[in-house]
């Protein structure tokens, strides 16, 4: 790729290159995404072991209105997984949006 190319770009690139979609709970659009991060857990509860995991979805954020972008406990969908928002980051510039999620059916 070009060194002129942003990050924005480049992620624009990686998302067609990769395919991968995530989707909102009461938004039927498929958003292009790039999954980053991703760590499974094993947690010891009152009902034996249940599986969970975290994960990092990196999309542009020209693709959301201001109504349309990820908040705080919204549920998406990412890979047939539901995940709950926990914390959404912008880049410096705001043409990136970094969300951080957790297995929605993860107790808090």
């Amino acid at each position: 790729m070009s060194d002129n190319y942003g990050f924005a770009e480049t992620l624009a690139q990686m998302e067609t290159e990769l395919g991968q979609t995530m989707t909102l709970q009461d938004d039927p659009t498929a958003y292009p995404c790039v999954v980053g991060a991703r760590t499974d857990t094993h947690d010891l509860g009152m009902g034996g072991y249940a599986g969970g995991s975290t994960m990092e979805i990196v999309c542009r954020r020209a693709l959301f209105t201001t109504e349309t972008l990820p908040v705080l406990g919204d549920i998406l969908y990412v890979n047939f997984k539901a995940l709950k928002v926990l914390s959404v980051v912008l880049s410096p510039d705001e043409a990136v949006v970094v969300l951080q999620c957790d297995d929605v059916n993860k107790d808090s």
